[in-house]
């Protein structure tokens, strides 16, 4: 039978299934220098085939994950050197880019006055040989020119001739030259080059002169450059970011950017030019994960890449390996996307006593807050000290613009009992700086394991309904509520949906204190106990 499962090999004779994936160089120490995993499945069927190839992949990948296999590549002239050299010649003036020169941007009037002007210098020049000016004059006239075009690409030719020929001073070979028996005077002739030692490669001055020649002396860029360089990008960014944002999202970055690495020819030491969209596809292929999930990931991928041609433009690299899979999966995401429900007011109510007996204070006060008014668990999960306003009048919680999340930033009214719940919990806390966050836990902090957390509480008494109940149906669930007795535009608000009638009173209010129209109509939403329309199954 044939397949194209990733890994999975059957002999010619027996038919007898098997396991062969090749180990990036990079990686052999972790599999005692193996080029290649070689193993036997000992089955004729391909179902269990399949299972002990996803078995060994798991493996793999777990390994390489767990241990790490990124090495630091030390080049013959180190990255920093080379940048740093390069921004202090921008500076100063002396750097190739700085030089004009004719391209096929240029208009002809530059051409032309660029033209004129080298002329009348060779000219002058031609005087200068001929004995018919003197030296000084010479220099007083290109002194004219000193702020145009021809000034400085003479200035550069010069500022370049000059570090060549002391470079050729400091690097002479002394002893090469007196065993030579040449005339000692040659010495001070100019133009005289006198035997060299072998000059050194991370003398900044050797990298100056070297750029100043056009050379290319950065390494080609690899993953791990993208990698490093956008994390880098990221977390300087004028934007702002909570310390716990930037943590979060540079783990979940290395982490998957480090795993799909084993799917490239030299893992995290790969050039970004050898990577191509067969190595991506062959990675996400096998990741066993929806594909909103897939998309999500390459999209972070993408934005590595992208941001290394972004902000290295003398090595930006072409194409984009991952917009391939981008645009299948985004188109696959209808098709596997959950569709969930409201909680029922009995399924609501069995829910708030469940929770009410969670024994981990976090994960019950976050569910508490998600029944309250909707909030998701992640930027439940997200609140820093600053954004619960426990002395306020009214007390309430604002919830912050998340990136990449179309909502707006709010402010929603505290009512007891969850006002003084959570005011205890800080207090038991200690949370006092204003970036503290309110939740530390790593379950809070993991969505997946959170929301395992929360099913625990969760009674499905429509075991028959095709939509889902699940901790996010709680956000469905104050949308029923809210949408009864709160006037549209403050129910969208509260929601942090982005419509123009919220806009509107995002606008007004901001996140300062509430208005008496948004308590109200909390209180209105918690004193509800019938909502919804859920249809009938026999």
């Amino acid at each position: 039978m044939l397949h194209n499962i990733p890994y999975l090999t059957i002999t010619k004779k027996m038919k007898v299934y098997g396991y062969r994936r090749r180990i990036p160089e990079d990686v052999r120490f972790l599999f005692d220098g193996k080029l290649e995993i070689v193993k036997s499945l000992k089955t004729k069927s391909l179902t269990l085939a399949q299972i002990e190839v996803q078995r060994m992949n798991q493996w793999f990948e777990e390994r390489v994950a767990t241990v790490g296999y990124s090495k630091n590549v030390t080049p013959r002239v180190p990255v920093k050197l080379v940048r740093d050299i390069h921004a202090d010649m921008k500076k100063a003036g002396d750097h190739p880019d700085n030089v004009p020169n004719i391209n096929a941007q240029t208009s002809l009037s530059d051409i032309y006055e660029l033209s004129d002007d080298f002329l009348d210098v060779a000219v002058q020049a031609k005087h200068l040989a001929d004995g018919n000016i003197s030296l000084a004059d010479y220099e007083e006239y290109l002194a004219s020119y000193q702020d145009t075009d021809i000034g400085k690409i003479i200035q550069f030719k010069r500022n370049k001739d000059h570090l060549w020929m002391w470079l050729h001073k400091k690097y002479m070979d002394l002893d090469a030259f007196k065993a030579s028996g040449a005339d000692p005077t040659l010495l001070d002739r100019n133009g005289y080059l006198p035997p060299q030692k072998k000059w050194d490669e991370q003398d900044p001055e050797v990298v100056r002169y070297r750029i100043m020649c056009g050379e290319n002396l950065l390494p080609e860029p690899t993953w791990q450059n993208a990698v490093d360089d956008y994390l880098r990008q990221y977390n300087s960014s004028p934007k702002q970011r909570s310390a716990q944002q930037k943590t979060k999202h540079s783990r979940a970055v290395k982490s998957y950017c480090i795993k799909i690495s084993a799917s490239f020819p030299h893992g995290m030491n790969t050039p970004l030019k050898d990577i191509d969209a067969e190595d991506v596809r062959d990675f996400i292929r096998r990741d066993d994960v929806q594909p909103s999930t897939k998309t999500k990931n390459l999209t972070m991928l993408r934005a590595v890449w992208n941001s290394w041609s972004a902000y290295n433009q003398k090595q930006a690299v072409e194409g984009d390996p991952f917009r391939a899979e981008i645009d299948l999966h985004k188109s696959a995401i209808e098709g596997t996307e959950v569709n969930r429900r409201s909680f029922t007011p009995s399924e609501f109510r069995k829910f708030n006593d469940s929770l009410a007996t969670e024994a981990d204070k976090e994960v019950r006060l976050v569910g508490q807050i998600a029944a309250y008014c909707g909030a998701p668990t992640g930027e439940i999960a997200g609140l820093e000290r600053k954004d619960v306003k426990l002395s306020s009048t009214p007390p309430h919680l604002v919830f912050r613009a998340v990136a990449g999340k179309d909502r707006i930033a709010r402010s929603v009214p505290l009512l007891e009992p969850i006002r003084t719940e959570l005011e205890a919990y800080i207090k038991e806390q200690q949370c006092i700086d204003p970036t503290d966050p309110v939740f530390t836990s790593k379950v809070v902090r993991a969505p997946s394991d959170l929301s395992k957390k929360l099913k625990v509480h969760i009674t499905n008494e429509r075991p028959h309904d095709p939509l889902s109940l699940v901790p996010y149906s709680l956000r469905h669930t104050f949308k029923d509520r809210v949408g009864q007795v709160v006037k549209g535009g403050f129910a969208q608000y509260l929601m942090g949906h982005k419509t123009e009638a919220s806009s509107k009173i995002h606008n007004r209010y901001g996140t300062g204190a509430p208005p008496a129209a948004l308590v109200d109509g909390m209180i209105a939403v918690q004193a509800l106990t019938d909502w919804g329309m859920f249809e009938e199954f026999d």
